[in-house]
């Protein structure tokens, strides 16, 4: 796996993408600076790429194109009953809303 990541930085780093980015956590609900570096220059998004990310970008990303969840469960390896499989999901604050926006504009239609 450790060679899988390695390539994954390096064409991350082919593909320019390099923009420096500021790693968080949060504990409690309240968010926290987790950069182990914070006194160096910032780290860059091809050095934090690796297989991991991958797997919870395409989890997300199969959910949003609206794959139903039980077959994206089956294909990422998650039982039915995994509570860890939400720790994968994490969909932007911008689709949410939009998705909110396009309940609340049928429940407006509805009460017409």
């Amino acid at each position: 796996m450790f060679n899988f990541n390695k390539t994954l930085k390096s064409i991350g780093e082919k593909a320019n993408f390099t923009a420096p980015i500021e790693l968080s956590r949060e504990r409690q609900g309240k968010a926290y600076n987790a950069s182990k570096n914070a006194h160096k220059k910032p780290e860059r998004f091809c050095d934090k790429m690796s297989s991991h990310m991958m797997r919870r970008t395409a989890i997300t990303t199969l959910l949003i194109l609206g794959m139903p969840e039980h077959l994206v469960r089956s294909i990422s390896g998650h039982s039915a009953n995994s509570n860890s499989f939400y720790r994968y999901v994490h969909f932007a604050q911008s689709y949410v809303d939009t998705e909110i926006e396009k309940i609340h504009n049928k429940l407006e239609a509805y009460g017409e």
